[in-house]
């Protein structure tokens, strides 16, 4: 762990890897919802708003946006770093692997929605093809990812030995598991229950919260969030208490913040809403959607307006800095169309006024082509088991904040923070690492 009066040195990126040797047999060639979710945005986008927006960052919403931030919040050059990969039975660099999640059934998978609860972080990963699209759960009590990422302990199907057993959310599947086209996107933990929030369908995506006291059973089906002209697609959601942040729609008690993302005639956004947490209640209430500054929240969707624009489809990840009073989001602007892409920040000092675009990851800069991300051509890391032989290149996607292992350090007013991300080919999660500096000034004395 680094030492809170000691400014760490920025590890190089560069890491020595062997000669990857060509895999005999092959997997079958199949794509998971979350890829069959980005070709349709992919395609929506190519046809209808190419036109409208570039590539480049794209303007935040200007009723949503109070600040800019970027020259408060600077990324630290050099720092982003792989630390290994937590899926899978190898490691393509040849790096500590503390987790051969093989003899789980777990051969590859994607995403990793974390979540605190009770002590533990859990994880909810996506798809995995050789479970017909299963979605594991799996949970560590680790409290340092350093220096090889964390131990993971799936829930299985029976003792020791057995394979895992998927996330289940009673009414959602014939199959008694979400399978395909169906995956958690965002969960929180309030009075000894764990909410999840999972989207299901493909051209037509629904979204749902469920709940469970007990993460290896079933989970309950509370309500649809959002159905396939809605506005909370993927969604971020964050407890708070109601009266540090006036504005919201109560100023007694609890209540959970939600981030959304969905799509109109504008392009890809993101929205806010709110949610109560009455006490002793099982499910949540009063959904209410941000309209502007100084304006009421909505009871309708519809009306929810954008916080800033997006280039595509994305996972959304939020955390909370209380050193510098600060929210954080990650989301990608990578793409199957756009695998050089990056991952980028934003930061706020209020849940509805977020900064421009920070990059934090990007594939070439920080050398993850023909090392952990396939270019066709270039590299065999597509004939790595349990990969599939034509696989689009790798880009990566779903950034999930682990928020227990934000580091501060004082002297240097940097802040570490590690994230789970997905590269597609490799079909795996990987452990990230990056640094953002934070200017030494009275500006973040208080956000509220």
């Amino acid at each position: 762990m680094l030492a809170e009066n000691q400014c760490p040195e920025v590890p190089s990126p560069e890491r020595s890897f062997g000669k990857l040797e060509q895999i005999k047999g092959r997997a079958k060639n199949t794509i998971s919802r979350w890829q069959a979710l980005k070709l349709v945005g992919a395609a929506i986008l190519g046809a209808t708003l190419l036109p409208l927006f570039s590539r480049r960052a794209l303007a935040p919403a200007q009723s949503g946006y109070d600040w800019r931030g970027v020259s408060e919040v600077q990324y630290v050059p050099g720092s982003t770093l792989r630390m290994c990969q937590m899926t899978g039975d190898y490691d393509a660099e040849g790096l500590t692997h503390l987790n051969c999640t093989g003899q789980w059934g777990i051969e590859g998978t994607d995403l990793g929605v974390p979540v605190e609860h009770q002590g533990n972080l859990l994880v909810f990963f996506g798809d995995v093809p050789s479970a017909n699209d299963a979605d594991p759960i799996a949970c560590t009590t680790d409290l340092d990812p350093e220096p090889h990422g964390f131990q993971l302990h799936p829930i299985l199907r029976g003792g020791p030995g057995t394979r895992f057993r998927p996330f289940t959310v009673k009414g959602l599947s014939n199959k008694g598991y979400l399978g395909t086209n169906g995956t958690p996107t965002g969960a929180f933990s309030y009075g000894n229950r764990l909410y999840v929030f999972v989207i299901t369908g493909d051209i037509n995506p629904v979204s749902y919260l469920s709940s469970a006291a007990d993460p290896a059973a079933d989970f309950d089906l509370h309500y649809m969030i959002s159905d396939a002209t809605g506005k909370f697609w993927q969604i971020a959601p964050w407890v708070v208490n109601n009266a540090e942040w006036p504005g919201l729609p109560c100023e007694t008690g609890d209540g959970v913040l939600l981030w959304g993302q969905g799509l109109e005639e504008a392009g890809w956004s993101v929205y806010l809403a709110w949610m109560a947490l009455p006490p002793g209640q099982h499910s949540p209430v009063n959904l209410k959607y941000y309209r502007g500054p100084g304006i009421s929240w909505s009871d309708e969707q519809q009306e929810a307006i954008p916080l800033f624009f997006m280039p595509d489809v994305s996972a959304l990840s939020v955390g909370w800095i209380p050193e510098v009073r600060l929210w954080l989001m990650l989301y990608t602007r990578a793409s199957l169309a756009h695998p050089h892409e990056s991952i980028v920040c934003r930061v706020a000092k209020t849940p509805w006024g977020w900064s421009e675009e920070i990059t934090i990851f990007n594939p070439e800069r920080d050398g993850a082509f023909t090392k952990y991300m396939h270019e066709p051509g270039e590299d065999d890391l597509n004939l790595l088991p349990q990969e599939r032989p034509s696989a689009d290149s790798g880009w990566a996607y779903g950034p999930f904040l682990l928020n227990r292992y934000t580091r501060w350090n004082a002297q240097c007013r940097n802040a570490t923070i590690y994230y789970l991300m997905s590269t597609n080919s490799p079909y795996q999660v990987m452990l990230m690492r990056s640094q953002l500096r934070f200017a030494d000034s009275g500006y973040f004395a208080d956000t509220r």
